[in-house]
């Protein structure tokens, strides 16, 4: 890039704070994004937007964060520190902050059942709310993997294969044209489907067990997944397409519940 926009980023260090996936408090990592105008790279503005990301160091969900929450970054997490001894030193009052979602959390892990329809409605929503923007960001840079490369790999080969062909069986020169237009067409076919499937792989491949991981605490029945799923398709979400639905549902059930939150004493 020439010139325009650029996001800097800058790692500031682990810290401990909750996470909306994990269901739990966990060791993240903050990073600070600087939107500037820039020239070759080259930082020539002032800072036109500042915002802060934390990413869990469990499950690898990246979501903001409050910097003024902080006591401080520890630059590198210890081996053997514990998620409330990392806490106790960057976040001192977490508990008191979270107070609230904790008392919530504990509920879900002792008898999820029992939470009120509309609120549970809230908890299974609020996985698909944030890990959407995650959805959406990758599908505007593309899926590529190995059955799209495969795929074009057989495309650009297929000249070169329609000509072994005539070769071998001694083809008139038509026939060989015929062969090389069939089978550029069958493969431009089976190309753009892959690209649309790819979507998909990465989608369950990525998303899906997160998404899994963070519901199946509340035990939701087929019906209450459904609806909620149903709800991001009609909104035309990416994480939620219709030829997913199954394979998310039955990801849900098997995924084993290990969570528990760690209360204050």
């Amino acid at each position: 890039m020439l010139w325009g926009k650029r996001v800097y980023r800058k790692k500031l260090g682990h810290v401990g704070d909750f996470c909306a996936i994990c269901r739990k408090i966990t060791a993240n990592k903050v990073e600070k994004r600087t939107l500037r105008r820039a020239v070759l790279g080259i930082p020539v503005s002032a800072p036109l937007r500042i915002t802060h990301d934390k990413t869990c160091c469990d499950c690898g969900t990246q979501t903001g964060c409050y910097p003024s929450y902080y006591q401080e970054y520890l630059r590198r997490l210890p081996k053997h520190i514990s998620v409330e001894a990392l806490s106790a030193r960057t976040f001192p009052d977490i508990y008191q902050r979270y107070d609230g979602r904790l008392q919530l959390e504990q509920h879900v892990y002792i008898n999820p059942k029992t939470i009120g329809t509309s609120q549970r409605y809230e908890l299974l929503q609020e996985p698909f709310d944030l890990l959407s923007s995650e959805v959406d960001q990758k599908m505007a840079q593309g899926c590529v993997d190995w059955q799209v490369i495969l795929t074009f790999i057989l495309l650009l080969a297929a000249p070169v294969g329609s000509f072994y062909l005539g070769v071998i069986f001694a083809w008139p020169v038509q026939w060989c044209v015929y062969t090389l237009m069939a089978s550029v067409l069958i493969l431009g076919i089976v190309a753009l489907n892959q690209i649309s499937l790819a979507k998909s792989r990465w989608v369950r491949r990525r998303i899906f067990p997160r998404l899994s991981r963070a519901v199946r605490p509340l035990l939701p029945t087929d019906k209450e997944l459904e609806i909620v799923f149903d709800k991001y398709t009609r909104q035309r979400k990416r994480i939620a397409h219709r030829r997913d639905k199954k394979a998310l549902l039955n990801m849900v059930h098997k995924t084993p519940i290990t969570t528990a939150t760690t209360m204050a004493s």
